[in-house]
């Protein structure tokens, strides 16, 4: 018997626009990927509609139409498939991909409705003589307006003011005019008692790049379009113990690193930044690689993106890696571009 999130999954393909039901050959995939690599994604999409009405269990397939409809402005469409695909296919990459496009989706959504709110009808300008002590001063970043908490349940309670007053004693190491262009960029920080108190759903998936036996639960702070901080997480020892978050200072910096990579233009896609990781990457010792920084080693994006994140945290007072050192002296050519780039 089909369990009620696959029926909502096959569902969802039923209601696609009619076509022809052509292209279900093992090979239309294959072309649907071609034309997706040219980035004509409205001659891929009736391909991949096509395709997933035969073949709705493959979550690849699925993640290739969802990120189809987004290259299209289809919003919706592409969230509700993004949503299916994460209801279905638990502990994929596919999983972890759909959660970073419905971050991009919404903080897509939220700029366009920014966009489209009418700008009020400034008053006629009246002139007069300003002193200088009447000069309005640049307002800068503003903590308060940054940081927001959310509400615990019983086990955890709410967030410690002892705890918010540490992150942001953090936060003020990181220079004033990162901040303030994260802010103005529209991220915030959120402090959280538990993951499970902001991202109820991610409570029980693997986290990319962790362990088979990890999951959100064990996550004490993420970027998903804003910076997330808990202060407490399940331990490593006992998946039914709550314990504090001791390394909330590096994992603080690491996460704001992501949010300074994304709001500052995908830095680690340029292909400058590329260039210069690939090269140091290719030179680092094998046991190194495969060990004790494999997890800024990992294929395709995903090792580069995390390289950054650390490397910004560790030219910052350190990261939530313990072999920070070995980094850095792995990735000095990167990790200078980080910091010309960013510009601190």
């Amino acid at each position: 018997m089909l369990s009620k999130s696959r029926t909502r999954l096959i569902a969802f393909f039923i209601v696609l626009c009619v076509a022809p039901a052509v292209f279900a050959a093992p090979d239309a995939f294959q072309n649907a990927r071609t034309l997706y690599n040219k980035r004509n994604y409205q001659a891929c999409v009736p391909i991949l509609e096509s395709y997933v009405r035969a073949n709705p269990t493959n979550s690849v397939a699925c993640c290739y139409l969802a990120n189809s409809y987004y290259a299209l402005g289809r919003y919706d469409q592409a969230r509700r498939l993004a949503q299916s695909i994460m209801d279905n296919f638990p502990h994929t990459d596919e999983f972890r991909s759909c959660a970073e496009l419905i971050g991009q989706i919404d903080l897509k959504k939220n700029l366009l409705a920014l966009a489209s709110t009418p700008k009020p009808v400034p008053p006629k300008k009246v002139v007069k003589v300003v002193t200088p002590t009447a000069v309005a001063a640049d307002p800068g970043f503003n903590m308060d307006t940054f940081v927001y908490t959310v509400r615990g349940n019983l086990d955890t309670g709410d967030v410690s003011p002892q705890f918010l007053q540490n992150v942001k004693a953090v936060m003020l190491g990181i220079p004033e005019s990162v901040l303030e262009r994260l802010q103005r960029s529209g991220c915030k920080l959120c402090v959280t008692p538990r993951m499970a108190d902001k991202l109820p759903g991610f409570a029980n998936q693997r986290p990319r790049g962790w362990g088979e036996d990890m999951s959100g639960k064990h996550v004490d702070g993420l970027f998903n379009g804003e910076v997330i901080i808990c202060e407490h997480s399940i331990s490593y020892k006992d998946d039914f113990e709550y314990v504090k978050n001791q390394r909330y200072a590096g994992v603080l910096r690491h996460e704001t690193g992501h949010a300074v990579d994304w709001y500052f233009g995908r830095l680690s896609e340029k292909e400058e930044l590329k260039h210069v990781y690939l090269l140091e990457l290719a030179r680092v010792d094998v046991d190194a690689k495969e060990k004790d920084i494999a997890y800024y080693c990992q294929k395709s994006d995903a090792g580069r993106s995390e390289c950054f994140a650390e490397l910004f945290a560790a030219m910052l007072g350190g990261g939530c890696d313990r072999n920070d050192a070995m980094l850095m002296a792995a990735f000095p050519n990167t990790a200078k571009l980080i910091r010309a780039k960013v510009g601190f």
